[in-house]
């Protein structure tokens, strides 16, 4: 399931950089947007969090050989 957010997140980056490209090509608008972007993207499909990240980047050695 984290892939498929991170697929999401990255697929909707690109739609809205292509279709406004003077918009993003300033540093500042991109930066504000896609932080934006993100924060809905994140309330609509993961209020909770729960895959917005990878557990075995975050996981210490110990904890995944005990899986």
């Amino acid at each position: 399931m984290p892939m498929i957010v991170l697929a999401i997140r990255i697929n909707i980056e690109k739609i809205f950089k292509n279709s406004y490209r003077i918009f993003f090509s300033q540093s500042t608008h991109d930066k504000i947007s896609m932080k934006l972007i993100n924060d809905v993207i994140t309330a609509l499909i993961d209020p909770n969090k729960y895959y917005s990240r990878f557990a075995f980047f975050s996981s210490s050695r110990a904890a995944i050989e005990l899986k």
